[in-house]
Order: structure tokens, then C-alpha cells, then sequence
């Protein structure tokens, strides 16, 4: 019961992070400044490679001040994934396949590590 409970809450960790990372994102582009969008500013036009790459950037810097945060490695496998799916960049797929691999190094039961590394 412990092990489900850890495993729930890694869960919940990891999406919290996705979303924050991409709200993040949402308020710098939209504004510039990060007070939060507009409706009149919202520039619709945004290419999501060029999200992805902020995004790929965000979790990088992660991992390289925390090379034990597991939850990031997975969340840079899982944009990593997205590049490759946005950009058919075929390299995309292996550096997601590190990424993944290096998550479960540290953390040997990550699910979404474990799904991650089975979608590439």
C-alpha cells in the first residue's frame, strides 16, 4: 500500500511540474514579462517546436542542478518524445531514450520512466 501511495504521489509530482513548466512558458510568451496573458495579446501563431525546445531547455537546467531529480530526466524524455513527433527528428528518440534510462537509474520503478522508455 506504502509502495501505490509513493508511486500516486510521484505521479501527481511529476504532472504538477509538467503543468507548471508549461504555465511558466504560457505567461513568458504571452506577455513577455510574466504577468500572465492578455486575451488581446495572446499571439495564437506560436509554433509548439518552439515550445517543446523551451520546454526541453527548462527540464535540461533542471537536470544539471539536481543530477538525482529523477521526475525531471522523465519529463525531458517525455519533450524529447514530442520534438522527435513535432520535428522527425529521428535523434530525438535517443537522447528521450537516455533520458528515460538515466530516470530509472535513480529511480528503478518510475511508471512513467518505464512508459516513456517502452513508447521509444
Amino acid at each position: 500500500m506504502k509502495r501505490l501511495a509513493g508511486t500516486a504521489l510521484t505521479i501527481v509530482g511529476a504532472v504538477m511540474l509538467t503543468l507548471t513548466a508549461v504555465a511558466i512558458v504560457i505567461a513568458v510568451r504571452s506577455t513577455g514579462d510574466g504577468s500572465g496573458p492578455t486575451p488581446a495579446r495572446v499571439d495564437r501563431s506560436v509554433d509548439p517546436a518552439a515550445v517543446t525546445n523551451e520546454v526541453i531547455a527548462f527540464f535540461a537546467g533542471r537536470v544539471d542542478r539536481d543530477p538525482v531529480d529523477f521526475a525531471s530526466y522523465t519529463k525531458l524524455g517525455e519533450a524529447y518524445t514530442q520534438q522527435a513527433r513535432e520535428t522527425g527528428d529521428l535523434s530525438a528518440y535517443q537522447r528521450a531514450d537516455a533520458a528515460f534510462r538515466q530516470a530509472l537509474a535513480i529511480q528503478p520503478d518510475d511508471p512513467l520512466a518505464l512508459a516513456g522508455l517502452g513508447s521509444v
